[in-house]
């Protein structure tokens, strides 16, 4: 699942001119977390920041948790979407809900 950067995190979110809102934290996993991801309950809904868009695979979303959630191509957005790079770009504030979270912590 996706991952924030606003309660745990002290930076700033910076805003580009015509850009999206990120902070430099969301873009990677390097960052210590208070939330695992293997403390995410499904059906669970959160903020988070577009990291990385896969235009075969979906989008990585950052929630503030440990890791990264991948949002599945097929579920960015109601609808055939041929082009997601078309609906979401990196560091883009999305609305996401916790669909599975594997005894892994994926």
């Amino acid at each position: 699942l996706p991952r924030s950067s606003a309660p745990k995190h002290s930076t700033a979110l910076a805003a580009l001119a015509d850009g999206p809102i990120f902070s430099e934290e969301a873009w990677s996993d390097d960052m210590p977390s208070e939330l695992k991801v293997q403390d995410l309950e499904e059906g669970q809904e959160l903020s988070g920041i577009v990291v990385r868009v896969v235009e075969e695979l979906g989008c990585f979303v950052d929630v503030g948790a440990d890791k990264q959630g991948l949002v599945h191509a097929t579920q960015v957005a109601r609808g055939y979407t041929p082009i997601l790079s078309e609906v979401v770009q990196p560091g883009q504030m999305v609305q996401v809900w916790v669909k599975a979270v594997s005894p892994e912590g994926r």
